[in-house]
């Protein structure tokens, strides 16, 4: 088992579902609850899967964490970057301030 690896489904499975605020969908709702359900579970079973089983094993650097932490605005960015998106279609704004709120959101 690898940090690398844990740290990819963490940035990805929310990245996943913060793109369905783009859409005009009853389903986001439900996307998000499997979200939070998800990650009720993996919390305890990474602290036990990590802390338990491979803590003999130092798997992670300064530089991964760090990655990781700039990766993490992935998916907080993407939540403004809708917000600007549904902002632009009702007050008919240009929708190219939707990539600049994105890109502002990530750093």
């Amino acid at each position: 088992i690898s940090v690398a690896h844990d740290y990819m489904g963490h940035i990805v499975q929310p990245t996943a579902c913060t793109l369905m605020l783009f859409f005009a969908s009853d389903a986001a709702w439900q996307t998000f609850a499997c979200l939070v359900c998800w990650s009720v579970f993996m919390v305890p079973f990474m602290r036990y899967l990590h802390l338990r089983q491979v803590r003999r094993c130092y798997l992670t650097t300064n530089r991964l964490d760090t990655d990781v932490l700039f990766m993490w605005g992935l998916p907080l960015s993407m939540v403004l970057a809708a917000s600007c998106f549904w902002a632009a279609q009702v007050f008919d704004v240009s929708l190219y301030l939707v990539p600049l709120a994105w890109a502002g959101g990530m750093f």
